[in-house]
């Protein structure tokens, strides 16, 4: 009778800790691909800077040019 109650309560710990650990590695692989996404997202930011000051650092060269030919 005792080890009968003894194995259901290591039973129910066990079950109890395999619980946490699911949703542990749930809630791991939602952080990871909320990380994903943001970091998506950040780099379409930057591709687009980048794209802009290309296009900035052109129009500069292209007016000292211009300027130079005027002179």
């Amino acid at each position: 009778c005792i080890r009968d109650r003894y194995q259901r309560r290591v039973h129910g710990v066990a079950e109890g800790c395999s619980a946490i650990k699911a949703r542990y590695d749930k809630t791991n692989q939602e952080l990871a691909d909320l990380r994903l996404l943001v970091h998506q997202e950040y780099l379409g930011v930057f591709r687009r800077l980048y794209k802009t000051l290309g296009q900035l650092c052109y129009k500069k060269k292209k007016k000292k040019k211009k300027k130079k030919t005027l002179r």
